[in-house]
């Protein structure tokens, strides 16, 4: 079936607790729950990570020094027992539904690598979390549409073949929250690697004003437009 892997580094406990809730709520069933510890220094994520390796639908690798994204993701991948992985980051929620579309998709068309899917933004009003915008990423991910787009797939949505991504090398690990995914995606699409979107939203995002990943990076773009420039 599909393994599923989401990194941890000091995640607030409730956000960990909800994303690994949500995966367990999945109408596909069968499923391996990897959580990364990358080096949490936080008490009470510790505990948390404690608590949720007690559950026996859930593993907890504990990483003795940060790896950071690409490394912590790469030892998920290691450490998955099934071919197809999902991913998730730690502070997200996905929908019922959603592994089972993907993992469908994929037996349905033995083609293709990678199928992420769209989302929705959770946004804090300041009194509870709401729904604050939607991502529209094109179906099919073309070399046309990658040399002019910065953004056609959701990291935290993506579920791919294991043999796909470790034949070009899994992550890069020496990018440390700097644009691993979309390097991932260029080199996939350079060894001729199909890339899918689902049109149907199947993950909130929380709009977390901590994540690297979130937050524009005037560096990062610019890397980004290089790495285009090699399809």
């Amino acid at each position: 079936m599909v393994s599923v892997i989401i990194p941890v580094h000091n995640t607030d406990p409730n956000w960990l607790e909800v994303a690994v809730i949500s995966m367990k709520a999945q109408t596909l069933k069968g499923i391996q729950i990897i959580l990364i510890d990358d080096a949490s220094t936080n008490e009470a994520t510790i505990q948390t990570l404690n608590k949720l390796d007690l559950d026996k639908d859930v593993e907890v690798i504990r990483l003795e020094k940060n790896a950071g994204i690409s490394g912590a993701l790469n030892i998920g991948i290691a450490n998955s027992k099934f071919d197809i992985i999902a991913r998730m980051d730690s502070d997200d929620w996905s929908l019922p539904q959603r592994l089972k579309l993907q993992y469908d998709y994929l037996i349905e068309n033995p083609e293709v690598d990678l199928v992420g899917t769209n989302l929705e933004y959770l946004h804090w009003s300041g009194t509870e979390w709401v729904i604050s915008g939607e991502t529209q990423h094109p179906e099919i991910i073309t070399k046309e549409i990658a040399k002019t787009s910065l953004w056609f797939l959701n990291h935290p949505t993506v579920m791919f073949r294991k043999s796909s991504v470790t034949s070009v090398g899994g992550y890069d690990v020496t990018l440390k929250g700097f644009a691993e995914d979309y390097e991932l995606w260029i080199r996939m699409l350079r060894n001729g690697k199909e890339l899918r979107n689902l049109p149907e939203k199947l993950l909130l995002l929380r709009l977390n004003p901590s994540s690297l990943s979130r937050n524009f990076n005037p560096a990062n773009h610019q890397f980004q437009i290089k790495l285009q420039k090699t399809l």
